[in-house]
């Protein structure tokens, strides 16, 4: 076994592509299992009460991510500025499966402190 990797599928530590280890995965592999196995179940509801499915939520992770690859390049950060909600769920799962960073931009701040 390498150093830190565990075997596929086995629940062991898995290195994500950003180098971080977790002991169920990266978020985007997580949203996408659970969307091949419960399709329909909830992933997100926000405030408003406007609920997104797993199979849902993936494919706005999988188009997302496309976008934001073809107009990124590896190693370059995203900032990402969203509310609470179903946008920002989408972009934190998003941007980090598309193989970029995030910078997570506090949409309260007034824009010289941004």
């Amino acid at each position: 076994m390498d150093q830190g990797r565990g075997e596929q599928g086995s629940g062991a530590q898995e290195r994500g592509a950003q180098g971080r280890v977790g002991a169920a995965g990266l978020l985007h592999d997580l949203v996408a299992r659970a969307a091949s196995a419960t399709p329909d179940r909830a992933a997100v509801v926000d405030a408003a009460g406007a609920l997104l499915a797993f199979a849902a939520l993936d494919a706005c992770v999988r188009s997302v991510a496309a976008w934001v690859a073809a107009r990124t390049s590896p190693g370059d950060r995203v900032a990402v500025l969203a509310d609470n909600g179903l946008p920002y769920a989408v972009l934190v799962t998003a941007v980090p499966r598309a193989g970029r960073g995030q910078a997570m931009v506090d949409p309260r701040l007034s824009p010289p402190e941004r």
